[in-house]
């Protein structure tokens, strides 16, 4: 039995009727439009937690945040955007001279896909040249 699993589904299943929640593993992030709003999301996520008896670790909390770094990208009011600070390693990378290198970066890169225009057509056009 694989236990990060089920503990993931379990926490999506309690809290899949809150349009304001996303499960990640086990991260609960909390997204509001407002500081009113996220003070009763908060309020409202907090019951569950305290009625099905789930527990946080108050020192790996974070509240009322106007960003949050997720899965190597930035969220906010303004929506999602890529985290500086893992693009840091592609920017370092050499230029590739091998085609396990090319396919290594594309690999890495392919990661931001959505915020590269005509992505797909310049790693293809990459991958063929060699």
């Amino acid at each position: 039995m694989e236990i990060p699993g089920v503990w993931s589904r379990l926490l999506r299943v309690i809290f899949d009727k809150f349009d304001f929640v996303v499960v990640y593993l086990d991260d609960i992030c909390v997204f509001s439009k407002s500081n009113a709003d996220h003070i009763r999301h908060l309020r409202e996520m907090f019951k569950v937690r305290r009625k099905e008896k789930l527990y946080a670790h108050r020192g790996k909390c974070s509240f009322g945040k106007d960003s949050v770094a997720l899965f190597g990208h930035t969220m906010s009011k303004n929506g999602l955007s890529v985290d500086q600070r893992k693009t840091a390693a592609i920017e370092q990378m050499k230029a590739p001279s091998t085609r396990k290198d090319l396919m290594s970066f594309l690999g890495l890169s392919g990661h931001y896909r959505q915020f590269v225009c005509a992505f797909a057509q310049i790693a293809l056009s990459n991958s063929e040249a060699r």
